[in-house]
């Protein structure tokens, strides 16, 4: 229900205030040399009246039947009711790092290498007390906010810390660009106990492509996720009985390797026009034959 309908009032309701924040960052930079950099930025942010759905409550038990027909609300078509709140208060902090190096080589080429490093971490710092009303009323079931929430959404369901490493090496008409990412775990988190926590661990992939300049064309195949990683099998009951083999808090998906090719022409004054790009991706399946992606 919208925080306004008259169900949602009696049962604690309010009117929405808008989420706010307040950051502190800093940051710095070293530069050694003309061919070597690195910055370093730290960031804090605390966040007051993060809205949230809330869990649904009951409108059968003979308490709310009685306290709304007191009200007014006789026989509502609803069985149960949530509705949006300011739920709680956060922090995330977090710190990253780039480092760049770069060098021109003696046949006219150069090469490049760039490291990036994230890391955050989110807490609730503070949940709201349930409205008085819903105490007096006994258990039926509202929670502003659940562990799985509490945990998970607003905290560990995204990786902390994430690791890009990219060399690119360029000779003559061709270029080289090879990267490889590595996501931290995740935990998807069960509302009731630690018990049912799916844990998931930090997986790595790579990238490759190769260019080749001509004129103001560039031609360009290379492949995404090369070792075609995919993520941990979401375990039974968790997996919606294997129509979903993967968790959906996947960081980068369950699609496998990913090949294409790329032509771009760079138009004058500096834009550029992508005239072609046929990808081709081996998707989730059970038989494991590979299936093609329409460009």
């Amino acid at each position: 229900m919208p925080p306004d309908n008259k169900t949602a009032l009696l049962l604690g309701s309010e009117p929405l205030k808008p989420e706010t924040t307040r950051s502190y960052t800093v940051g710095a930079v070293w530069v050694p040399s003309r061919a070597f950099t690195t910055t370093v930025d730290l960031y804090n942010i605390q966040l007051k009246n993060r809205i949230l759905m809330s869990s649904s409550m009951s409108l059968v038990t003979q308490s709310v039947k009685d306290y709304l027909a007191a009200n007014g609300v006789v026989n509502s078509e609803y069985v149960a009711l949530a509705y949006f709140t300011n739920a709680a208060e956060m922090r995330i902090k977090g710190i990253g790092v780039v480092t760049n190096y770069f060098k021109e080589l003696a046949n006219g080429g150069s090469f490049q290498s760039t490291v990036n490093w994230s890391y955050h971490k989110n807490k609730v710092t503070k949940v709201l007390p349930n409205p008085a009303v819903l105490d007096a009323l006994g258990n039926i079931g509202f929670q502003r906010i659940t562990r799985s929430q509490a945990k998970g959404l607003l905290a560990d369901q995204m990786p902390r810390s994430k690791f890009i490493w990219t060399n690119t090496w360029k000779t003559g008409n061709w270029g080289f660009t090879g990267t490889a990412v590595r996501y931290g775990g995740v935990t998807e988190y069960s509302s009731t106990s630690y018990i049912y926590d799916d844990i998931y661990p930090a997986r790595w992939m790579f990238n490759l492509a190769a260019n080749y300049y001509h004129d103001r064309w560039t031609f360009t195949l290379g492949s995404d996720n090369i070792f075609d990683t995919y993520p941990q099998k979401a375990p039974d009951g968790s997996n919606f009985h294997g129509i979903f083999p993967y968790p959906s808090s996947s960081p980068f998906g369950a699609q496998g390797a990913y090949v294409y090719g790329k032509v771009i022409l760079a138009m004058p004054g500096g834009s550029g026009m992508i005239l072609s790009e046929r990808p081709y991706s081996k998707l989730v399946s059970e038989s494991g034959n590979p299936v093609p992606l329409a460009a």
